[in-house]
């Protein structure tokens, strides 16, 4: 599997009439961190940033978010809730994981509110450092 394939994947099942849109492109990328997590079976910072080609930052941000809802714990990622076992993709649930992700919104159990736009921030500044990044 390559990140490729998870890019393709993510355009399949969240088709956009206006892919080329940065917000599009930024949302996109959160999804594709999100599912790359899942299938490769890591929520290492590193790890994950080397196979999204996304930088550590945002991946650290994204990771904060999500474990502070307790969905990466030790390394691990509960993604049931929108992966089931027999490979069956509940789409809802993992757009739920995504706003997580995001910080636009948390578990009913997680430890603070996080900062909604913060994730969507770095990435802008990410864009404006990096005119290639995300294209």
């Amino acid at each position: 599997m390559t990140y490729s394939w998870v890019q393709q994947f993510v355009a399949r099942t969240f088709p956009d009439p206006e892919p080329e849109l940065q917000c599009v492109r930024i949302y996109r990328a959160v999804i594709g961190l999100v599912v790359s997590a899942a299938l490769l079976s890591t929520t290492v910072v590193g790890e994950l940033a080397r196979f999204t080609n996304l930088p550590e930052e945002i991946v650290s941000l994204i990771s904060a978010n999500m474990r502070h809802s307790y969905l990466w714990t030790a390394g691990a990622y509960d993604c049931s809730e929108w992966l089931k076992p027999d490979g069956k993709l509940n789409p809802d649930g993992l757009l739920e994981h995504v706003e997580i992700a995001f910080g636009e919104m948390t578990a009913a159990d997680a430890e603070y509110p996080p900062d909604s736009m913060h994730v969507y921030n770095m990435f802008v500044t990410k864009m404006d450092e990096d005119s290639g990044f995300l294209s």
